[in-house]
C-alpha cells in the first residue's frame, strides 16, 4: 500500500515539475522565451616564438642647419651670385645692392674721423703746452681749464665721428648680402634689377650634409630608446632603400595636450645628397627581441583608456574575458607577458560583441 502511494506521489511531482518548467519558459504574453544569441567568432591559438619590438613613427626631413638669408636694407639689386641648388660658403656674397650713396657716405665718415683725430691731437698738444706754462706761472688757471675742456670736447667729437663711421660702414656692408651658413641655396627669391626692402628673403640656405627628422614619441615608448640607437629610415621618394640614422636627442618634457616627447633622428647625407629637406620619412626603431614570447594577433587585444588590456579566451564554446599585460609589438602582433597560457584560443574577429561568459560558436 505504501509502495503504491510512493509511486503515485512520484508521478504527481513529475507532472508538477514539467508544468513549472513550461511556465518559466514562457514570456508574459504566453509565448516561448527566445534562446540567448550565439555569436560566431574567429579564433587563433596563442603562439610561442620570437618577436622584435619595433616602434614606427613618421616625420619630415630637415637640414641639420637652415637659414633664411634676409636683406637688411632697401635698394635696387645690382648683382646676384647664386642659383638654386648651388652650394654656397658661409660669408660668401650672394647678392649686391646698388651702393653708390653708401660708399660716398663711408668715405665722408672716414674724412670726418680723420679731421676729428687731428683736432684731438691738436687739443692734447695745446694742453701739454699750457700745462708747461702753468707750471712756470706764465699761464693762468683759466687757460689750463680751457685747454682741458678743449681736449674733452675734441675727444667727444672724435668718438662721435667714429660712431658715424661705423654706421656708414654697416650701411655699406648691408648692401653685400652674405650667406650666414654653408649649404645649398634652396630658393632664389630675387633677380637683378628688382627692388628689395628690409626683411625680404633672398634665399633659404640648407646644410644637407646631415639631416634631421623630428618625431613625436609617446610616453610609453620614450623610455625604450636611448641616444645613439639605430633608426631605419624609409623615404617615400626612394621606396626600395633603407637609410641608417641614429637617435640624436630626446626631449625632456612632453607636450601639454598630446603627451609626446620630441626626438631627433640624425642622418648622414654627405656622400649621396639624395635626401632633400621637406621629404616625408618613416622611422623604424627596434627596441628589443624576445625569443620565447607568447604572441597573439593585434586584433585579439583590446587596449583600454586606463592603459590596461584584455582578450577573450574561447574555451568549450564560451568566451572568457581575460586581463593581460602587453609587451612588445611588431607587424600586427602583440607579445603577452601575463594573463594567458600557450595554446589558448583567443578571439580575433567578432570580439566586439562579446561579454564574459557568453556562449559562442567558432567559425
Amino acid at each position: 500500500m505504501k509502495k503504491g502511494k510512493l509511486i503515485l506521489w512520484t508521478v504527481v511531482l513529475g507532472f508538477i515539475a514539467i508544468f513549472v518548467i513550461k511556465v518559466l519558459s514562457k514570456t508574459s504574453d504566453g509565448k516561448a522565451a527566445p534562446e540567448a544569441p550565439v555569436f560566431a567568432v574567429t579564433t587563433q591559438q596563442v603562439q610561442v616564438g620570437k618577436i622584435d619590438g619595433i616602434m614606427n613613427y613618421t616625420g619630415t626631413v630637415e637640414g641639420i642647419a637652415e637659414a633664411a638669408i634676409i636683406s637688411q636694407t632697401a635698394g635696387v639689386i645690382e648683382k646676384v651670385n647664386f642659383n638654386v641648388g648651388q652650394r654656397v660658403a658661409a660669408g660668401s656674397v650672394l647678392a649686391v645692392i646698388e651702393n653708390v650713396q653708401q660708399k660716398a657716405a663711408t668715405e665722408q665718415a672716414g674724412a670726418a674721423v680723420l679731421a676729428a683725430e687731428t683736432g684731438y691731437e691738436k687739443a692734447k698738444n695745446d694742453l701739454a703746452r699750457i700745462e708747461s706754462l702753468f707750471s712756470q706761472n706764465v699761464a693762468t688757471k683759466d687757460n689750463l681749464e680751457m685747454s682741458q675742456l678743449g681736449v674733452k670736447s675734441a675727444l667727444a667729437q672724435l668718438k662721435g665721428a667714429q660712431a658715424a663711421q661705423k654706421v656708414a660702414e654697416k650701411q655699406l656692408a648691408d648692401t653685400y648680402i652674405k650667406a650666414t651658413i654653408s649649404g645649398a641655396a634652396a630658393t632664389k627669391d630675387i633677380n637683378v634689377g628688382g627692388t628689395i626692402a628690409p626683411g625680404m628673403r633672398v634665399t633659404q640656405v640648407v646644410d644637407l650634409s646631415k639631416l634631421k627628422i623630428k618625431i613625436n614619441v609617446n610616453e610609453n615608448d620614450v623610455a625604450k630608446i636611448i641616444v645613439g640607437k639605430r633608426v631605419d629610415v624609409r623615404i617615400d621618394a626612394y621606396p626600395d632603400k633603407i637609410f641608417e640614422g641614429k637617435i640624436a636627442t630626446i626631449g625632456l618634457f612632453a607636450g601639454i595636450n598630446v603627451r609626446t616627447y620630441q626626438v631627433e633622428v640624425l642622418l648622414d647625407n654627405r656622400n649621396t645628397h639624395e635626401i632633400k629637406s621637406g621629404m616625408f620619412a618613416r622611422c623604424q626603431i627596434m627596441t628589443q627581441s624576445n625569443e620565447n614570447a607568447l604572441i597573439v594577433p593585434e586584433t585579439a587585444v583590446t587596449l583600454n583608456n586606463d592603459g590596461s588590456a584584455n582578450v577573450f579566451v574561447i574555451d568549450n564554446g564560451k568566451a572568457f574575458l581575460k586581463k593581460v599585460i602587453v609587451g612588445l609589438k611588431n607587424a600586427g602582433k602583440y607579445e603577452i607577458t601575463s594573463g594567458i597560457a600557450p595554446g589558448a584560443k583567443v578571439a580575433v574577429l567578432g570580439k566586439e560583441r562579446l561579454a564574459d561568459g557568453m556562449i559562442v560558436r567558432e567559425k
